[in-house]
């Protein structure tokens, strides 16, 4: 479960797990069960990554070092099933000398949004000294109605 806030003021919901229906603890696992559990588990993230709609690397790594400091195009399929979700998922690498600064700019709007500055492996960058994550609610909207 995955809970994403929009600001700094808001608590994350207060969720707890029991399970009902269990006396006692199960059994122990054989070596066996978990060599089969263990290939089931490696399977299962090979096709997550596989069909998961904000999948990164669509791109060949050729193309994908080709759109350094830009998002890449449009997927093939016109993002067909983020439209449907109503909503669009991008990555972008970046390199910077530096003296150089990365701005990022786009057309404000009414809906919810989310832009996060991340790792290499899509980890959290140092969010308790610097903003990393940016909502509508951690931005300004300037003059030209863009929000950058």
């Amino acid at each position: 479960m995955r809970q994403g806030f929009d600001r700094w003021t808001e608590l994350p919901a207060r969720l707890s797990i029991e399970r009902v229906d269990m006396i006692e603890p199960r059994p122990m696992p054989t070596p066996e069960i978990m060599i089969q559990a263990m290939d089931w588990a490696g399977r299962f993230v090979t096709g997550l990554m596989n069909d998961w709609p904000d999948h990164p690397y669509n791109y060949t790594k050729a193309a994908y070092l080709d759109w350094v400091n830009q998002f890449p195009p449009e997927p093939a399929d016109g993002a067909a099933s983020d439209k449907r979700r109503g909503r669009a998922v991008a990555n972008m690498t970046w390199v910077l000398a530096p003296d150089e600064a990365l701005v990022v700019e786009f057309n404000s709007h009414d809906g919810l949004w989310s832009m996060t500055n991340m790792g290499v492996f899509f980890n959290s960058m140092d969010y308790l000294y610097r903003p990393v994550s940016y909502t509508p609610s951690r931005t300004k909207v300037d003059s030209d109605g863009k929000v950058g």
